[in-house]
């Protein structure tokens, strides 16, 4: 179910709320990455809070 933050963003933009279900970070990485060429198109816009925050960054500089 989506946050009052992902109905709001979504009013204006796609927002994709993906389940991850791998154990391990750069098993995470990979899921999130298969999500965003699977679902998206760029330009692309991450968030996350706490470890979401974190997973967006890894993915980010690649620390896959």
């Amino acid at each position: 179910m989506r946050n009052a933050s992902a109905r709001e963003l979504g009013k204006k933009r796609g927002v994709v709320e993906p389940y991850q279900t791998k154990k391990t970070v750069s098993g995470q990485i990979e899921e999130l990455r298969e999500t965003v060429e699977k679902y998206c198109s760029p330009p692309v816009i991450l968030l996350g809070h706490s470890w979401g925050a974190w997973l967006v960054y890894l993915f980010a500089v690649g620390k896959a």
